[in-house]
């Protein structure tokens, strides 16, 4: 019994991390994709991208991990615009019963953007 208990626990933990990781990789390439490069639509829309004090290079985070499938993205410095707010909500990979029960219900990574007039 204790052999079983040990195997689920080790399962467990392989999943959060690889979960973790596959999060961070895709919450990472949204970054890069369109909100880092001064290509990206982001920072030619938006004065200001990202959130936190700069760091030592003048450069802000990006994106705030509020949980292990939360990320936001905060931009403002345009005209008529307070700001926006992009939250990407992704598929909770982190977690063993969400990723057993994503085989059954499939869920979708989610992009949620609101715009403060």
């Amino acid at each position: 019994m204790e052999i079983v208990a040990g195997v689920v626990v080790l399962l467990y933990v392989i999943v959060a991390l690889l979960g973790t990781r596959g999060n961070d990789a895709i919450a990472q390439a949204f970054a890069r994709q369109h909100c880092v490069s001064p290509d990206s639509i982001f920072p030619r829309q938006f004065a200001m991208c990202g959130a936190g004090d700069p760091g030592p290079n003048g450069v802000r985070s990006a994106l705030v991990k509020e949980s292990t499938n939360t990320y936001k993205f905060y931009a403002s410095g345009r005209r008529h615009c307070q700001g926006l707010l992009a939250t990407l909500v992704l598929k909770n990979r982190a977690d063993l019963l969400g990723w057993l029960l994503g085989l059954f219900f499939p869920q979708e990574d989610l992009l949620e953007i609101e715009v403060y007039v």
